[in-house]
This record gives C-alpha cells, sequence and structure tokens, in this order.
C-alpha cells in the first residue's frame, strides 16, 4: 500500500490486491475478502487486466464476482488493460474500447499510456470533490485546523469580523465541515 500526493492537493491511497484465480477453494476466498476489505473505503477501483491473457474475459469476470461478493461492484472502476505492447491482434483493442468504453490501454514495462492511467484517476478523484467559500467567525477559529484535516485550502482572505476561506473538499466531508462551524467551540 502506497498513498501518493497529488499537487498537494489531495492524496490517493494505492493498494495493489492479488491477482484472482478462478474456482478458488472457500478458506481462500474468505483470505481474499479480508485482504481486500479496505476496497470497501475505495473511492476508486483501478481494475488492471493483461490484455493478452486468452481467458481475459473470464478473468474480468473473475473480479467482478469477488467485487459483488463484498457488495462493491457499483463503485466507480477505471478499467486498464495492460501489456499493450505485447498485443499481437490489434483487433483486440478495438474488442475491448467497445465493451468497455472508459477504459485505458497502457504498457507498464515500457511506460505506454501511463500518464493517461494517472490523468484518468485524477478526472476520476476530483468528481468527488467541489469547491466551496466557507466564512469562519474569529470566534471560531481553532476550528480552522479540524476543517484542514478534511479539505485541501486554496485560499485564505482575514476580513474584519471572519476568516473567508476558499477549499477543496469531498461532498461525503461537506457536513462535516458544516457541523464543525455550525455546532464547535
Amino acid at each position: 500500500m502506497r498513498r501518493v500526493s497529488f499537487k498537494n492537493q489531495f492524496d490517493i491511497l494505492l493498494s495493489d490486491t492479488v491477482g484472482f484465480i478462478r474456482k478458488l477453494p472457500h478458506h481462500l476466498i474468505a483470505s481474499f475478502k479480508s485482504t481486500l476489505g479496505e476496497a470497501t473505503d475505495a473511492d476508486l477501483l483501478v481494475h488492471i487486466a493483461d490484455i493478452t491473457h486468452p481467458q481475459l474475459e473470464e478473468q474480468i469476470s473473475s473480479v467482478n464476482e469477488v467485487l459483488e461478493g463484498l457488495e462493491i461492484l457499483d463503485k466507480p472502476t477505471l478499467m486498464v488493460f495492460n501489456k499493450l505492447d505485447m498485443l499481437k491482434d490489434d483487433r483486440v483493442i478495438a474488442q475491448m474500447k467497445y465493451e468497455y468504453k472508459d477504459a485505458v490501454f497502457i504498457s507498464a514495462k515500457r511506460g505506454i499510456g501511463l500518464n493517461n492511467m494517472l490523468n484518468e484517476i485524477i478526472n476520476q478523484a476530483l468528481k468527488n470533490f467541489v469547491d466551496e467559500k466557507v466564512n469562519i467567525p474569529f470566534s471560531k477559529f481553532k476550528q480552522i485546523n479540524k476543517i484542514r484535516k478534511f479539505t485541501s485550502i486554496i485560499s485564505t482572505k482575514y476580513n474584519k469580523d471572519h476568516i473567508s476561506m476558499h477549499i477543496k473538499v469531498k461532498k461525503e466531508d461537506l457536513p462535516k465541515i458544516k457541523n464543525i462551524l455550525e455546532h464547535e467551540e
């Protein structure tokens, strides 16, 4: 697991999960589920598949079955097809583009398409954020540290009786910010 900071605006937590194998014994499935437990908290799942694998569709299906078992199949997912450099039949790309409209095609080994993948991850991450302007009375100045935990502060302006902050915050954290400003002293 690795935390990656994007331009000091937000962090992306990357977790490499183990490969999926069809028809696993039940005791191993339970182990996979505990390993993948952190995926339930993810804002975006990045599903990377080997585009050259002869059972590509079956592997994708196996991953989706496990995600369904974890009740997270409906989470936003970026489909990434790797090993583009080893593909011998370009018709496979056309087929996958047809089936997975927003998919990204890469070669991790050769660095092909990695910027496209990163940009798509960032675009997906930014969909979860909103820009907000909040006014904080000087009497609640101490609450700024609590607000910083949930936000990225874009700008701060000191006015006569309050502080105006332009923040970027996850949509789901916006009520927490409002609660801090309305109720806490």
